[in-house]
């Protein structure tokens, strides 16, 4: 990415939440000049997000996992969409069976606290999925101590104190089969993050 297009980024995605629609339209006309920029998929799926397009976040997560496979915003935006197809059987598989990010990501040592955020918020949901309420209370906690504020803290707290139609999906997830008995542990290793 050339520092225009890092500068460019950095303005869209403070606007995505406050105009998603002008964010939309201008996401979509660098991404046909940069189509190889995993991170225009990711704001205009959280752009279309925003207006409510769930259908266009699904086809956008699923087409930057099948080109990005290894871009983290890649599998947690796939791994949110499987979330909500209740196919939460495939996540240990979008994350490779690592529930860790420095064990996902070995060379690095330093993560932004939005992607720790959104890592460990899909996995909480994942773990409600699974029967693991405990796993799933204590990321969640986790998440409280490092952004009280983030949306995301609010997408795992819909899993762990669901409302009716939210305990019927999970029942229904679980009276389909348990995950397995391999359930991977939550992450351990300290994380050093910059914002």
């Amino acid at each position: 990415m050339t520092p225009e297009l890092l500068v460019t980024l950095e303005r869209i995605h403070d606007e995505i939440p406050k105009k998603p629609k002008q964010a939309i339209a201008e996401l979509e006309a660098l991404l046909t000049r940069h189509p190889d920029v995993p991170k225009l998929y990711n704001f205009l799926a959280a752009a279309h997000g925003v207006v409510g397009h769930r259908g266009k976040v699904r086809e956008l997560a699923e087409e930057a996992y099948r080109r990005f496979p290894d871009y983290l915003f890649s599998k947690i935006n796939y791994a949110q969409v499987q979330l909500d197809k209740g196919e939460f059987k495939a996540i240990p598989d979008v994350f490779e069976h690592k529930f860790d990010l420095k064990l996902l990501y070995p060379d690095r040592d330093v993560f932004h606290v939005s992607e720790f955020i959104s890592f460990n918020a899909v996995l909480c949901v994942y773990y409600c999925y699974a029967g693991e309420k405990d796993l799933a209370k204590m990321l969640y906690d986790n998440l409280l101590e490092v952004a009280p504020e983030s949306p995301m803290i609010a997408y795992a707290r819909s899993f762990l104190k669901p409302s009716l139609r939210m305990r019927l999906k999970l029942w229904l997830a679980k009276k389909a089969g348990s995950v397995n008995d391999n359930i991977p542990p939550p992450p351990k290793s300290p994380y050093r993050f910059k914002a």
